[in-house]
């Protein structure tokens, strides 16, 4: 499964976006053992959150702090989404329209009552 860490934000936050982030790797890539994600919650001046890939199979994703959880979490998802595209190669135009499902999955990890 994919190698998260989580820096930046307040502990809740942290703490949210970790458990987040593993409920998706488990259930969107659990055969990406070689992926490492490093989410930073910090303040952002232009977007909500963005993904960038660095070396290999490392990501960076980062989140801005200054918005509610279940906003947090499904920005999350969609950079997230935007890592599994990468991944497996089907990154297609900007990637947006594949990208949508980031509502479903953070309400799904929210219901879920890990969070």
């Amino acid at each position: 499964m994919m190698c998260i860490s989580v820096t930046g934000g307040k502990q809740h936050q942290r703490s949210s976006v970790a458990i987040a982030a593993d409920w998706f790797a488990g259930i969107a890539m659990p055969d990406s053992d070689r992926v490492v994600v490093e989410v930073r919650i910090q303040n952002l001046t232009d977007s909500w959150g963005w993904v960038s890939e660095g070396d290999g199979s490392v990501y960076l994703v980062s989140l801005e702090r200054n918005q509610g959880l279940r906003s947090m979490l499904r920005t999350l998802m969609h950079e997230l989404l935007h890592v599994r595209q990468y991944e497996r190669g089907t990154w297609g135009g900007d990637g947006e329209r594949e990208a949508e499902a980031s509502e479903v999955l953070a309400d799904a990890v929210w219901i879920s009552g890990l969070i």
